[in-house]
This record gives C-alpha cells, structure tokens and sequence, in this order.
C-alpha cells in the first residue's frame, strides 16, 4: 500500500521551500508541497491577491492527488486558513482528506489586527514583521531583497485577512490545532473547535508564531498519529 501524502501549505511570504525543516521526519509520509504563485518554484507567475483564486490554485494542486479518507492536509499561519478552505472544497467535490491539521492561526474570524497589517506604510509594515519574527535582520535590512518580497508580504497578509472574514463555513473532516504558546492569542486556538463538526484536538508547544522550528519531530508525530486509525488526543 502507497503512503498516505500530507500535502504543506506554506504561511506569509513562504513558498515550498518552507518546510525543509520538517520533511526530514516525515518518512512515514508522501510528502507534496504546495505554494501559490509568484514565490519558490512559481517565482515568475503573477502574485495572487484574492481569496478564491488563492483556493482555486491550490485546490488544483490537490485535488488530482488526493486520496480520500486517507491523506492530510497541514497549513502553518496563512496556510492553515488556505488549507481549511481548500479541505471544505474537497469535501464539496466528496473527496475529503482524512484530517485538517492547522498550525499558528487562531481560524476564521474577523481579524482588524490582520487588516492593519497590510495597510501600514513602508516603515511600519517592516517594523510589524520585525516584531512577529520568521524574517532575519540581514533580510529587513537588505534593501533590495526586502523591496522584491515586500509585495509577496502584503498580499499574502491581506488574503490572510479575507480569508478569516469566511467565518460560516463548517466542514466534517477533524482538525487538529499546533500553537505557539507564547503568541499573544494562544488562548484562541480552541475557536478551531467552532469549525468542524468531526473531533477536534489542540495542542500548545512552547515559542512565538514560528515555534514549529524548534519542535519538528514532535510536530511530525502528531502528523502521522492523524494519519494512522489512532485518534490524537486532545491536549488541555
């Protein structure tokens, strides 16, 4: 039998390139990343800035691949509201993965922290992602290189921001919920729970918005434990 496939959905500014980290230890998995164009591999397609080409382009990305019941799909941050959106559409079409796994997002709501973000001016927007962490120094500070992913950034905080705004869709499939225990809206994650009408877990591993970092291989034991018949339990 084929392994079961995670398909990683990248966060802000990300690209397929983000997960390096993690996929060393994702042996038990086929692992596929997706990013949306414009970054990684698609550097050269234009930047998307609207939720439902955001959604078409991955969903097309999974949809041919997925195996129903079986796979699982995992999104960091903005990642994880595209992965939840793509899981409902999947579910539409009766190809639904096996479990929706979210990381660094609170899910769908109506967020004016986000929205400021995107429309903050040149200064202020480089100072935001200073303070959120995931981008060095030698980065913000090379001028060049910051003005080509400046962009990049702003559009994919504003589709963060719309899709949030998409907060009366319900899907079936589970969830399982990462967070940073140190980020200033941890005490939200159980809002995930709101979202699905199959079980729900949720757990909190010590770091900021980026803590994933630094707990690869335990997050890689919970992807495969939601893989696997044994049902993840729910850590308070």
């Amino acid at each position: 039998m084929t392994k079961p496939r995670i398909f990683l959905l990248h966060y802000a500014g990300g690209s397929s390139y983000s997960f390096q980290f993690l996929q060393p230890y994702l042996n038990k998995f086929d692992v596929h990343t997706v990013e949306l164009p414009g970054r990684g591999k698609r550097i050269k397609e234009s930047i998307i800035r609207e939720t439902s080409a955001a959604v078409t382009d991955i969903l097309y990305q999974v949809k041919e691949k997925i195996q129903p019941g079986r796979d699982i799909l995992f999104g960091h941050s903005m990642g994880a509201l595209l992965a939840f959106h793509v899981t409902h559409a999947l579910e539409q079409m009766g190809i639904a993965p096996k479990h929706l796994i979210v990381s660094g997002n609170a899910g769908p709501r109506d967020n004016e922290d986000i929205k400021a973000v995107y429309k903050l001016d040149h200064q202020s927007f480089k100072e935001e992602l200073k303070r959120i962490g995931g981008v060095s120094d030698e980065f913000l500070e090379n001028a060049e290189l910051y003005e080509f992913y400046e962009p990049i950034l702003r559009a994919d905080f504003k589709l963060s921001h719309d899709l949030s705004a998409f907060n009366n869709i319900i899907i079936s499939t589970p969830i399982y919920a990462f967070m940073g225990t140190e980020e200033t809206n941890y005490s939200n994650i159980e809002n995930w729970r709101l979202y699905t009408k199959g079980t729900f877990s949720h757990e909190g591993l010590k770091g900021g918005h980026f803590f994933l970092h630094d707990h690869a291989e335990k997050i890689a034991k919970t992807l495969s434990s939601c893989a696997s018949d044994q049902q993840a339990a729910a850590v308070k």
